[in-house]
């Protein structure tokens, strides 16, 4: 169970750094969004399918209020 805990959060963190790095690199903030059209579609799966298949498996309700 611990492993696979670990293999999760060193996707997560994998991912981040990366793309800080990188903006760091090119100086600008927003410059994933001056990536063609394929290059940002590719890269946006990427990071949807790691938190579906990655994500949270499971939770409680969340209570807004308590009376």
């Amino acid at each position: 169970a611990t492993a696979e805990i670990w293999k999760r959060f060193g996707l997560y963190l994998f991912v981040l750094p990366a793309v800080m790095i990188f903006q760091y690199r090119k100086g600008d903030l927003l410059e994933i969004l001056r990536w063609p059209l394929v290059v940002r579609a590719v890269f946006y799966i990427l990071c949807y399918f790691l938190v579906i298949f990655y994500g949270v498996e499971g939770g409680k309700a969340f209570i807004y209020f308590q009376f």
